[in-house]
């Protein structure tokens, strides 16, 4: 895909000409700031009839990127961030779709930056039949995963998801339907 970097007074945008699935994007990433908090903004545009996915832009390294520290995560923004990516499921949870984001607090946040391959079925089947487990994010190789889950964490995601998940489902979809 084509893609492109733009800086106008202190705004940085990724560009993507010919984007593969621009609303997988969208309601992914919306799905993402709403469990989370956080998830770069993203819209589509169409440009002399070329379609443009036009996402907000995050500083930080890649996952992948040598050299990089993870000592500094946020526990309860990770926590987060594993339960949201247990949830959606990403196709290509690699490394290079992940920035290591620098907190004012001087913790650490991962953001996925490439949300287009999500809500994959966990469980396949092969051609002879076999059925495997279908799951794609370096997030679960993270040392981070053996952590408990802090309480307050626990108790926020019971008030925001379970104890009316009907809702929280309906509240989400609403808001793609405004699009």
């Amino acid at each position: 895909r084509d893609v492109a970097w733009l800086e106008r007074g202190g705004l940085k945008l990724v560009i993507k000409g010919y984007p593969e699935l621009p609303g997988v994007e969208y309601y992914t990433s919306d799905l993402i700031r709403r469990l989370t908090g956080y998830a770069p903004y993203s819209d589509l545009f169409n440009i002399n009839g070329m379609p443009v996915l036009v996402m907000e832009y995050v500083e930080g390294p890649m996952l992948e990127e040598k050299g990089v520290s993870i000592d500094q995560l946020d526990k309860e923004h990770l926590g987060d961030r594993l339960i949201a990516e247990m949830l959606i499921n990403p196709e290509d949870g690699k490394p290079d779709n992940y920035i290591v984001q620098s907190l004012p607090n001087q913790s650490q946040r991962i953001v996925s930056i490439d949300n287009d391959h999500m809500f994959v079925p966990s469980v396949a089947k092969t051609p002879t039949g076999k059925t495997h487990i279908q799951v794609k994010s370096v997030l679960f190789t993270l040392d981070q995963m053996m952590d408990l889950i802090p309480e307050e964490l626990i108790r926020r995601w019971q008030s925001m998801i379970l104890t009316d998940p009907l809702a929280f489902l309906e509240k989400w979809i609403d808001g793609i339907e405004k699009v």
